[in-house]
């Protein structure tokens, strides 16, 4: 007889809204509201819920597919810039904490 495994796979997803996981539901209806802004600001008010709409379903739709693909998606997508942010600065590794003569 087999042992039941007592790690539960529901538990191990991320929770969701619509699919998604939360930030990349943010920045689906961030995209959404900027290109709400932006047709305000150009006097285009007729269009402003038709591309809002658009552009959220748009995102909301590649979004879903890439999570599907990748479940790590929304991770890679936002913590790639984390990691690459401070390489602009210079480090020195020094082994054990100890710092030689000559060196500074």
């Amino acid at each position: 007889m087999k042992a039941a495994s007592a790690v539960l796979v529901q538990s191990q997803r991320q929770p969701g809204v619509l699919g998604l996981a939360l930030p990349l539901v943010v920045i689906a209806a961030g995209s959404a509201g900027v290109t709400a802004a932006i047709t305000v600001v150009l006097d285009v008010i007729a269009l402003t819920l038709p591309l809002a709409g658009a552009v959220f379903v748009g995102l909301w739709f590649l979004c879903l597919r890439a999570t599907r693909a990748n479940p790590f998606f929304d991770r890679d997508l936002l913590l790639a810039t984390r990691f690459w942010a401070g390489k602009g600065e210079t480090r020195v590794l020094i082994a054990g904490g100890r710092i030689s003569r000559g060196q500074a």
